[in-house]
């Protein structure tokens, strides 16, 4: 490997300079590493908490990712902030506990216990923080700001119904109400499976994100849908989870269940297995 490298790094420095010889040729310096980031993603996440409960908006804005300053500019973020401090002064945020990081290249998730304090009480808020490390930097990738925000009783952002084909499968956006939907790589926009029922995780109450999990143990004939990580992670079963949008609708899910469910097929580039997520539609088989 290392000949290699050194074979590489003679292609990229300019042609007559000779590579390991003595005999007077400049060397040249090799390219430095990027710089490690100066916080992990946990800290980086405690100190946009600081900038929030400071009511520093231009602070919160700087460590947003390109792509959660999509859906909020900088404007929005001031008008976060002025709804959370208008419906309590005191209103603030700290962590209680925080999961160790799974960090998949440039992507970090983490479980996280909050605390938040407002109108003079304190209750637990349990959330999925995803960050992006942009520009050497951990930056908050998903929707926590809009969290806050209904935790603090302005009510969460509305969600788009689906639309339906004739096949049962979706119109459209195949990750719609997904949290942080850039996480997951569409591998096929709709599939249908029948499998077994083996765990359920129900969200808890104060759960921001409200996902249902589930894992199904396939049928021969779906087993194309499983990688390595779900072979050896997850007892070579399937992850699928149902998202708020679709929990009204749905029934459930129970262990020992087999059932039919429609969703697209994806893989979970943080975690490193496939799922079927959101699923849209479960049917209880008898």
């Amino acid at each position: 490997m290392r000949l290699l490298a050194a074979a590489l790094a003679c292609i990229a420095v300019a042609a007559g300079v000779a590579c390991g010889s003595s005999g007077g040729a400049t060397k040249s310096t090799p390219a430095s590493p990027p710089a490690a980031p100066a916080e992990g993603p946990v800290e980086s996440f405690r100190l946009l908490l600081d900038a929030l409960n400071a009511r520093d908006a231009a602070g919160v804005y700087a460590r947003l990712s390109s792509e959660a300053r999509k859906d909020l500019s900088s404007e929005g973020v001031s008008a976060l902030v002025v709804k959370l401090v208008g419906g309590d002064p005191n209103f603030r945020i700290t962590i209680d506990k925080a999961g160790e990081p799974a960090i998949g290249g440039a992507q970090a998730q983490f479980d996280l216990t909050l605390d938040v304090h407002y109108q003079g009480k304190q209750f637990p808020l349990t959330d999925v923080a995803f960050m992006q490390l942009e520009d050497g930097q951990w930056r908050l990738a998903d929707h926590f700001l809009q969290t806050a925000l209904a935790a603090g009783g302005a009510g969460p952002p509305p969600a788009k119904p689906r639309v339906f084909r004739a096949d049962g499968c979706v119109e459209g956006d195949v990750l719609g109400g997904v949290y942080l939907s850039s996480r997951l790589k569409v591998l096929e926009p709709c599939v249908t499976i029948e499998a077994t029922v083996r765990e359920v995780e129900r969200p808890a109450e104060s759960e921001s994100d409200g996902d249902l999990s589930f894992n199904v143990e396939l049928s021969p004939a779906d087993e194309r849908l499983l990688n390595d990580v779900n072979r050896t992670k997850i007892h070579g079963w399937l992850h699928l989870e149902i998202v708020p949008l679709d929990r009204a609708a749905l029934p459930v899910p129970v262990e020992g269940q087999r059932v039919r469910v429609t969703g697209p097929w994806v893989l979970d580039t943080v975690h490193g297995h496939n799922e079927i997520h959101p699923v849209w539609a479960l049917t209880v088989l008898p």
